[in-house]
Formats: C-alpha cells, sequence, structure tokens
C-alpha cells in the first residue's frame, strides 16, 4: 500500500519535461504579449529625407568624325567628372563597296547628379572638339521625383524594424516549442519584407544620386546620295482632280 501511494506520488519524468517547458522567464504575472509592448522603437521623420530626383537623358550626334574617338572623349569627359560608363555598344556598320556605312556607338552613362546638367551642355556644344552643336540630332531630359516613393518604403522599413524587435524580444519569453516556431515564421516573413523594403530604398538612392544619360553617337555618311522623289497616292487629291474633271466635262456638254 505505501508503494503504491509513493508511485503515486512521484511525477512521471515526461511530466516534469512538460511542467518545466511551460515555465516563464518573465517576471511574475507577466505575458509574452505584455513584453512585446516593452520594446521601444524610434517613430521615423519624414522630414529628414531630401527631395530626390531621378534624371535620365538621351543624347543622339550625327557627326564626320570617328565616332570610335568621340565616344573615348565622352568617357574620358564623365570619369572626369566622378562617372563612368554602364554599358558600350559598338557597331561596326557594313561595307557598300569600298566604303563602310552605317557606323554607330550607343553608350549609357552614370554621371553624378550634381554635374549632370553641365556636362549635357558641355556635350551639346562640343564632346572633346570632336563634334558640334549642330551635330546634335535629337536630345531629351526627363526628371522624375522619387521622394515619396523612397519616403513610404523608409517608413514601412521603420515599422517593420520594430516589429522584428518585438517578436524576438517575444521568441526569448516563449519556452513552448509551438509558441517559438510561430514566432520565428513570423519573424522570417517580417524579415524579408524588411530587406525587400531596404533594396527599394537603396536602388532609388542610386538611382537619385546617379543621372543617366543614353548617348548615341552616328557616323555621317556624306557620300550616299538622297533618295529618289516618290509620289505618294493622295486620295482627297484624287477626288478633287475627279470632281474639277467632271466640272469642266459639264460646262462643256452645256454650252
Amino acid at each position: 500500500m505505501m508503494m503504491m501511494e509513493d508511485a503515486a506520488m512521484e511525477e512521471p519524468p515526461m511530466m516534469r519535461m512538460k511542467s518545466s517547458a511551460r515555465y516563464s522567464r518573465g517576471a511574475p504575472g507577466s505575458s509574452l504579449g505584455g513584453e512585446i509592448l516593452d520594446v521601444e522603437s524610434k517613430p521615423f521623420d519624414p522630414s529628414s529625407v531630401k527631395t530626390m530626383l531621378v534624371r535620365t537623358g538621351t543624347l543622339r550626334i550625327e557627326t564626320d568624325s570617328d565616332v570610335d574617338k568621340v565616344a573615348d572623349a565622352a568617357t574620358s569627359q564623365v570619369e572626369a567628372a566622378g562617372g563612368f560608363v554602364e554599358s558600350r555598344q559598338d557597331n561596326g556598320g557594313y561595307l557598300d563597296g569600298d566604303i563602310r556605312r552605317g557606323q554607330n556607338v550607343r553608350l549609357t552613362l552614370r554621371i553624378p547628379v550634381e554635374k549632370y546638367a553641365a556636362l549635357l551642355q558641355d556635350f551639346r556644344k562640343s564632346i572633346g572638339g570632336l563634334t558640334k552643336s549642330s551635330d546634335v540630332e535629337e536630345t531629351t531630359d526627363r526628371v522624375r521625383d522619387v521622394t515619396g516613393e523612397y519616403v513610404d518604403n523608409a517608413a514601412r522599413a521603420s515599422t517593420l524594424e520594430a516589429t522584428r524587435a518585438q517578436l524576438q524580444a517575444l521568441m526569448s519569453r516563449a519556452d513552448l516549442v509551438k509558441d517559438v516556431l510561430q514566432v520565428q515564421r513570423e519573424l522570417s516573413s517580417v524579415v524579408q519584407q524588411l530587406e525587400a523594403r531596404k533594396a527599394t530604398m537603396q536602388r532609388l538612392s542610386a538611382q537619385a544620386s546617379l543621372s543617366t544619360l543614353q548617348l548615341t553617337l552616328s557616323k555621317r555618311d556624306r557620300s550616299r546620295p538622297p533618295p529618289p522623289y516618290q509620289r505618294v497616292w493622295s486620295p482627297s487629291k484624287t477626288v478633287r482632280k475627279a470632281f474639277k474633271k467632271l466640272v469642266r466635262r459639264t460646262q462643256r456638254l452645256a454650252d
């Protein structure tokens, strides 16, 4: 009888483990949800973000000079301004008898935003003394304000940072395996969202700090004769001519 009573009073090992798994390391009477609210987070200040403008432009030049030398001169000017060539595409053209035609070079230039306008103006006048302002065939300049987009992503990133800190504090209090796994799932989702927001912020910041200029240099072909004039059929002209003929014929019949 005493052996049965001793056995009943003894707690099985699994029961002891289960009981210790519910033990909370926090202060008596505190809850996991209550600790989340104790984590302080610094609110995001939108006024701390300066205006962010993304400038992109195109410049198309047709010149008598060697387009390879012009491209090299443009590259040197951009690098001297602190920029770089993002891509370059050289087209050697084709041979028409003994004459090479259709040569061109296309450059994607990244230029510091504070030097973009001045450098674009210089390119319009001349590139390395090899081109003239009359060689400019087309130029465009576009400005896009991305301040709002950056602020929105920064504010959301700030909120996600606070949420991550709260989840990490919650994980330090959780003892049950199911609680730990649940918090880990939430934490993983928050981290992924946070990294995506930060990547967008970095992309916008890079775009705003470096402007993009698409420069196209084409070799002028002076030896090619202009295309022959071709008459284009016009329905309105045909109708007018037919009407005049009809009027003259009607007048002759009346006479």
